[in-house]
């Protein structure tokens, strides 16, 4: 809601009635001026954390993940196998505004090595979820 009290939202997976119906109801009025912005939420919300690099790929032993956060905020970098298996956790906590780099040294929780195929890296910040692939040959 901006300061002349018009609501803005981008596309989500309601229709645009529903939310007019859904904001209706929690401002306890009619909605005079709400506006439906088409496309996708970028640019709409602020992008605050990307992966900006994953390299090398593919790759053999270990992998770096580089992580640029706008700013301070909550995210979990997990590792998911092709067929959507959770596969380790390489990070969980606050990560203060900046570049960061991490390391997967391709290896499960238990410190298992894993094996050779294709893994999706997820970012999940406080906005958004940001997936890659990587490549691992052993």
């Amino acid at each position: 809601m901006d300061a002349r009290g018009t609501i803005r939202f981008a596309d989500t997976e309601y229709d645009p009635g529903t939310m007019i119906r859904v904001i209706e109801s929690l401002i306890g009025e009619r909605a005079t001026s709400v506006d439906h912005v088409e496309g996708i939420m970028e640019g709409i919300i602020p992008r605050t954390i990307s992966l900006s690099k994953i390299y090398p790929n593919p790759f053999n032993s270990s992998v770096a993940i580089e992580v640029e956060n706008e700013s301070g905020q909550g995210v979990e970098i997990d590792v998911y196998d092709i067929t959507g298996r959770w596969v380790d956790t390489i990070y969980s906590g606050w990560l203060n505004p900046g570049f960061h780099r991490f390391l997967w040294r391709a290896t499960d929780e238990s410190d298992h090595a894993s094996s050779s195929g294709v893994y999706l890296v997820n970012l999940r910040g406080e906005r958004n979820i940001i997936s890659k692939t990587v490549v691992l040959l052993r």
